[in-house]
């Protein structure tokens, strides 16, 4: 995906890619489906480096292959300290001198890795995965959305050379929110379902016993409020929620209070989820907003 962004690179030379994500991940930990996109991007990089926030208050790093994870502090389990902490993107930018970077927010990391490689002529792309960046739900609606996140979100598009988006419409707001030179940027990159694992046959069934989300375990997705739905309208059906994240333990006591039988396996390879959503009646998600969210289509792609 990244070169369709930039077709001229030439494979020969040294390249090296650094990229900041405000999603936390665990030192060591190489099996969660973003980790397979990492080492994508290694095929084309010879090294590949990536800042994100990690479980604890400490800075880490670890290593597989090409592909190098740098933790910094979580300072809590809110996104929003990567405000603060993503401000050591330029320290590791120093360090690796990377010929290109990529940012997945134009609010949490997308201004210091944008500013950093427009200061230093490296090329930079931006990613636009959610609708709260044109002020389209209650999150990011009113004096927050004015005050910080349009205008931040304009600055970054202003320093970036690309920006990839999910879908016609997210192009469309954007320039609508921000203009035509941000929209002359924009490329159109869905996201990606692996068919060959989530397009097998389903038998539907009469009754609904058992449900089934895929997400983090994080307020933005909305798991409390489907158990309290769920409660009130189900309360014999089984849930299961496949994810990680801080809302562990909450869920958990949330579904008991309630009379909700819960699973929480954890993070699951591909084909893991695909024979949770094969066994479940009915996938639902939650979430108070998404943009394109590869859950939904993996789970539409069983006939």
């Amino acid at each position: 995906e990244f070169f369709i962004f930039y077709p001229g690179l030439v494979h020969n030379d040294p390249t090296r890619l650094v990229m900041g994500s405000g999603d936390q991940y665990e030192i060591g930990d190489w099996k969660h489906s973003t980790a397979r996109i990492w080492f994508g991007l290694s095929e084309y990089f010879d090294e590949v480096h990536v800042m994100a926030r990690g479980f604890g208050n400490h800075f880490r790093s670890c290593s597989q292959d090409n592909v190098y994870l740098h933790t910094v502090p979580a300072v809590g389990s809110s996104m929003r300290s990567f405000l603060l902490t993503s401000r050591f993107l330029p320290v590791l930018a120093r360090t690796v001198q990377p010929t290109h970077v990529l940012a997945q927010s134009p609010v949490f990391g997308g201004p210091s890795a944008a500013k950093w490689a427009n200061r230093h002529s490296v090329p930079a792309v931006l990613e636009v995965h959610g609708e709260y960046y044109f002020g389209a739900n209650t999150l990011a609606g009113g004096r927050t959305f004015d005050l910080i996140i349009r205008p931040t979100t304009a600055r970054t598009f202003g320093r970036c050379d690309a920006i990839r988006v999910l879908a016609k419409d997210m192009a469309e707001q954007v320039r609508d929110r921000y203009g035509l030179s941000a929209a002359e940027k924009c490329s159109i990159v869905p996201p990606r379902v692996n068919v060959d694992v989530f397009s097998q046959k389903k038998s539907h069934s009469q009754s609904i016993e058992s449900v089934v989300c895929v997400g983090s375990l994080i307020p933005l997705k909305g798991h409390s409020a489907l158990i309290a739905a769920l409660s009130e309208v189900a309360p014999e059906v089984s849930l299961t929620i496949v994810g990680e994240g801080p809302e562990w333990a909450s869920l958990l006591k949330t579904a008991q209070a309630a009379g909700i039988s819960l699973d929480l396996p954890g993070q699951l390879e591909q084909r893991q989820v695909a024979a949770r959503l094969l066994a479940a009646d009915v996938y639902v998600h939650a979430s108070t907003t998404e943009a394109v969210p590869r859950a939904v289509i993996s789970s539409g792609a069983r006939k």
